[in-house]
């Protein structure tokens, strides 16, 4: 064999070699792009689903701040009923008290009361918490007097006397009229020192 015939047999023993790695390296190429597209796909999906799965987390955050503060809303109601609960109880069993008058009186005249007026909500009674003085007579009497009327025409007046009568309370209703009197009667015309200290109860 001619080294003609020998070198076109090499070069073509190369081509052939060139021919087959890339035709090998096109298939490994095609091969692994098709994986990588895969994965591609694989990764677009899961960032697809992140984003839905972010979504979901951002409406149900709001969902949960809502509920929040409705839960906030019914706990402050929760807190005013059981005030206005606590207070209508007290009410009820009459517990609550509010002091009105605590004063003294110098020579109160014979025929003559000192009278204060007074708006009540609420059932209850008016106490007397210190009620006396003294006489310049023997004949003289130091009262107290209660009076109102509700509005459906309940009609009160009840007067009592110091020394005579040993409890002051005087019942009383819902009224826009309530008078209480402090007074002294004498027919010998004398004079009477007063102190008085009065409450309401309800």
């Amino acid at each position: 064999m001619s080294k003609k015939q020998a070198g076109d047999l090499k070069l073509a023993g190369a081509l052939v070699c060139c021919l087959i790695l890339g035709t090998s390296m096109v298939s490994i190429i095609a091969f692994y792009s098709s994986i990588l597209n895969n994965r591609q796909l694989t990764i677009d999906s899961l960032n697809s689903d992140i984003t839905e799965r972010d979504a979901q987390i951002s409406a149900l955050n709001s969902t949960m701040d809502e509920l929040q503060s409705q839960i906030a809303n019914l706990s402050f109601e929760k807190e005013t009923l059981q005030s206005q609960l606590n207070n209508l109880t007290e009410i009820i069993e009459l517990s609550k008290t509010e002091s009105w008058i605590d004063e003294y009186f110098d020579n109160v005249t014979a025929g003559t009361y000192i009278s204060w007026n007074r708006t009540i909500d609420y059932p209850g009674y008016i106490k007397f918490d210190r009620f006396g003085g003294g006489s310049t007579t023997e004949t003289g009497e130091i009262y107290a007097q209660v009076i109102w009327s509700s509005n459906n025409r309940v009609y009160f007046d009840e007067k009592k006397i110091f020394e005579k009568d040993l409890h002051f309370r005087f019942p009383v209703l819902p009224t826009s009229n309530l008078e209480i009197r402090v007074g002294y009667d004498d027919p010998q015309n004398g004079t009477a020192n007063i102190i008085v200290a009065v409450s309401y109860v309800y």
